[in-house]
């Protein structure tokens, strides 16, 4: 989705590490598939738009070229 597993957290309502054993179990919590679920909805829909996420992030300096 390009988001952050912390900005994904942080809208579902959970913890980064929980988010992350989730992501890397075989069985998740039904609690965290359901919340992803119901936001995946939430962004086809159109009801939620992902660029007002990513465009308010914090800018990080780019990197650095190397002569």
């Amino acid at each position: 989705m390009g988001l952050y597993v912390k900005e994904l957290a942080e809208l579902l309502g959970v913890t980064s590490p929980s988010l992350i054993r989730a992501e890397q179990s075989q069985s998740p919590s039904l609690r965290i598939v359901y919340g992803v679920e119901l936001f995946r909805n939430k962004v086809l829909s159109g009801e939620v738009d992902l660029r007002r996420i990513t465009e308010a992030r914090v800018k990080r300096g780019g990197r650095k070229k190397v002569k």
